[in-house]
């Protein structure tokens, strides 16, 4: 098997919200709350 991957156009962007938010979502999660944070599927 084999799986080719491409970052999507706005990386940057995606990139730059996840580490803003990097450390409330992990805390989130260790709370509990393991609902996801990809808004986009």
């Amino acid at each position: 098997m084999l799986e080719f991957t491409v970052d999507h156009p706005d990386i940057e962007k995606t990139d730059a919200e996840r580490r803003a938010t990097a450390h409330a979502d992990l805390a989130r999660w260790l709370g509990g709350d393991h609902t996801s944070n990809n808004h986009r599927r």
